[in-house]
């Protein structure tokens, strides 16, 4: 969390413009926001760190949406040992191993965000697809139920079964 803390001022210094001031970069999988008022504490290794993190991060997505996902995973990975508890991380890298079609660990990064947070209809959605392609259909129908409740008109849960496609 302090990598992440560390981070948001040089977000802020490059994406402010007028009339956007202190709002971040929006980024695929939600942004970083600040929260307003809270002094940040840094120690000297934090700016460095947090700009690695960044740079693997954005790198990694990059590399996932050109076609990439082995690279990108590779990148992820690295960003995942510096923040483990960035949930933004988790869910690109396990779309990451999905898309190599690493069943088993795209499913452990989904479980992982959905613990931290459940109310994350596409993190669901991607754990049904992960169980689905382990065979695991009745696991599956759970997580894929639940994230058609939390957002029904969604496109892209809807006439998903849990027959693999």
């Amino acid at each position: 969390m302090g990598a992440l803390l560390a981070l948001l001022p040089l977000l802020r210094r490059r994406s402010e413009s007028p009339g956007k001031a202190g709002r971040d970069r929006p980024r695929s999988g939600g942004g970083v926001r600040a929260a307003a008022g809270k002094p940040e504490e840094r120690s000297e290794d934090q700016p460095a760190e947090a700009g690695e993190l960044y740079q693997h991060f954005q790198t990694g997505l990059e590399l996932l949406e050109s076609g990439n996902p082995a690279q990108a995973a590779t990148r992820l990975e690295k960003a995942r040992a510096l923040s483990p508890a960035k949930t933004s991380i988790r869910e690109a890298l396990g779309r990451a191993y999905f898309a190599v079609g690493r069943w088993t660990e795209a499913e452990g990064e989904f479980r992982t965000v959905v613990e931290a947070a459940p109310t994350n209809d596409y993190a669901h959605y991607c754990l049904a697809k992960s169980l689905q392609r382990q065979g695991q259909h009745e696991q599956a129908r759970v997580h894929l139920k639940l994230a058609r409740a939390m957002r029904p008109g969604d496109h892209r849960y809807g006439g998903t079964g849990t027959q693999q496609g």
